[in-house]
């Protein structure tokens, strides 16, 4: 086990070194998605000959890439930062860290070692298959004998034991012909089949597979090869009857009675649950036709009806039906309220939604469309979502003095409360001021209430969500005005969200991105264009044709030879 320990750490420090080169690799390249989009006169694309755009440049991609963190030479010599590495993964180091290994060997500020033959850490360590710890007092020579202490060891394959004030235990290694173990508050004894234990209110004893009992404050429970019983101590009235086994069972359960005959052919709970398999059923079961108050199939999912009401607090139903594999349509329902204090945690995405309903359907699957209903917050300035936080803190504090005036708490806690009602008052005032809100500063609970729904109606709108697809073919999401949609998986991909918007052919060889005002587009091989406001650059081979326009002032190179003024 201590090998694999050792073999397991030293792997994630080489997968997290590793990780520093390819990172560095994949974002000192064209396509990093996470780069923001800036209008660059300087860029060059000949990717993957050559690609700069001022912040990094690489050559021979992924062979060379330099930026103000470092530079790589793959696989010869890679620096990140203060990560360093020659031949990854021969050798690999960080200075500051004060970690790294070579080849086999590694070391930090904790502990250093050559794998695999020895280790040496602060608190464990090994030589060969000798394991120590030095916090627990721990020896063990793999994989016969461990010794911790005067505690506990074994033998391998003899015994274990453990021994101390309120413990004693000895057992087999493998624990099948005997065991002896006793503490201050248990005992456990076993001779082969036969086995006698107790703890406290409970104890069992059995000789298997002849008979079971088990006492446990005042049920008792005796099980043998004919049947069984559980019963009452007190009363002796019987919780359970059972003969041999799945023929007849009874449990007597008041909540939910249980008969079985022949169990699973008949079964019995209640009128509205009940069961002669694989026939017919009612509510939960599996059979040919399963029948319920909310549900109906035949043959399980082929024909299948369901209703159900999964949360009375916020009203969330669902609706499902299903006809073998033709046609399918799914139903979610939610009338959860839209509040702007966010429960009271600042929001920091100006677009905050809440799902309110949802169908989806199958026809002649894998076909699918879905549509999903949303209450989405309008784009909100920092009053707002004040405003929002300060209604949700007063519903806190008129909550707290309601509780403090049920419970008579002392009249200083209560004065404590009314000036923080009061503070959170005043800010609301201010706040429905700024923007023109002509609602009243709430004195209770209820008029909190009526603001939440003025600010409903002033800042919130519905929503509607599309999604479509056949699976491996094409796919498309719509919400509003943002999108996303494939085609072939990666052969053609596009995706929009607010001011950001991408469109890409097989990956490489076309790739558009806009970032606001401003774009790039990277045409295989060695073409890039770029926007922004009255500006506009288009580069071929670098300079090989280049043609840029800053204000109206036309300049550029053709065949490397510049013509126009900047």
């Amino acid at each position: 086990m201590y090998y694999l320990r050792i073999l397991m750490a030293l792997s994630a420090v080489m997968f997290l070194c590793s990780c520093a080169s390819s990172k560095r690799m994949m974002k000192l390249s064209p396509f990093n998605e996470s780069s923001t989009v800036k209008y660059d006169p300087a860029a060059v694309n000949l990717w993957p000959a050559f690609y700069s755009n001022g912040s990094f440049t690489s050559a021979a991609w992924p062979i060379y890439d330099g930026d103000e963190r470092g530079f790589a030479v793959r696989p010869f010599f890679n620096q990140d930062g203060k990560e360093y590495s020659i031949l990854f993964p021969l050798t690999a180091w960080n200075p500051d860290k004060g970690d790294g290994w070579v080849l086999n060997t590694y070391w930090n500020k904790r502990s250093y070692g050559s794998v695999p033959f020895f280790h040496c850490g602060q608190t464990w360590g090994y030589l060969g298959p000798v394991f120590y710890s030095k916090e627990d007092q721990f020896v063990y020579i793999f994989p016969f004998f461990a010794q911790k202490g005067s505690e506990n060891g074994w033998l391998f394959p003899l015994y274990l034991y453990g021994w101390s004030d309120s413990m004693k235990m000895i057992l087999p290694v493998f624990g099948t012909v005997g065991m002896y173990y006793k503490t201050k508050d248990s005992f456990h004894y076993r001779a082969l089949n036969c086995f006698y234990t107790g703890d406290g209110d409970f104890y069992n004893h059995s000789v298997l597979p002849l008979y079971y009992y088990q006492k446990e404050c005042d049920k008792n429970i005796l099980l043998t090869l004919l049947g069984g019983r559980e019963w009452d101590n007190k009363t002796g009235e019987n919780a359970m009857i059972n003969i041999a086994g799945p023929i007849f069972i009874r449990l007597n359960d008041k909540e939910k009675p249980y008969t079985g005959v022949m169990w699973p052919f008949f079964v019995y709970r209640s009128p509205s649950e009940w069961q002669v398999w694989p026939l017919y059923s009612r509510n939960s079961w599996i059979s040919v036709v399963n029948y319920g108050d909310q549900n109906f199939n035949i043959l399980g999912p082929f024909v299948f009806k369901s209703e159900q009401e999964e949360n009375k607090t916020l009203s969330v139903s669902n609706r499902s039906y299903r006809a073998f594999l033709f046609f399918s349509y799914d139903e979610s329902y939610s009338n959860q309220e839209l509040m702007p204090g966010f429960d009271g945690v600042e929001c920091k995405d100006p677009v905050f939604d809440i799902f309110m309903k949802r169908t989806s359907s199958r026809m002649f699957c894998p076909f699918h469309f879905g549509v999903e209903e949303y209450n989405t917050w309008n784009e909100r300035d920092a009053e707002f979502v004040k405003l929002g936080q300060a209604v949700h803190g007063l519903e806190v504090e008129y909550s707290i003095k309601k509780s403090m005036a049920e419970k008579k708490q002392e009249e200083m806690t209560n004065k404590e409360t009314q000036e923080k009602i009061t503070a959170n008052q005043k800010k609301i005032g201010e706040l429905l001021r700024q923007l023109n809100l002509d609602v009243a500063v709430p004195e209770s609970s209820a008029d909190i209430s009526a603001l939440n729904k003025k600010l409903y109606d002033s800042y919130c709108r519905k929503t509607t969500r599309y999604k479509f697809g056949f699976p491996f073919l094409f796919d498309v999401d719509t919400m509003g005005k943002d999108y996303k949609w494939n085609f072939l998986l990666f052969l053609a991909r596009g995706d929009k969200k607010k001011d950001q918007e991408s469109f890409r052919v097989m990956e490489y060889f076309y790739n558009y991105r806009r970032d606001g005002a401003e774009t790039r587009r990277l045409i295989f091989p060695f073409v890039i264009t770029q926007s922004a406001p009255e500006k506009s650059r288009l580069s071929v081979c670098w300079r090989l044709y280049e043609r840029e326009d800053d204000h109206g002032k036309v300049s550029g190179h053709i065949f490397f030879i510049p013509y126009g003024k900047k």
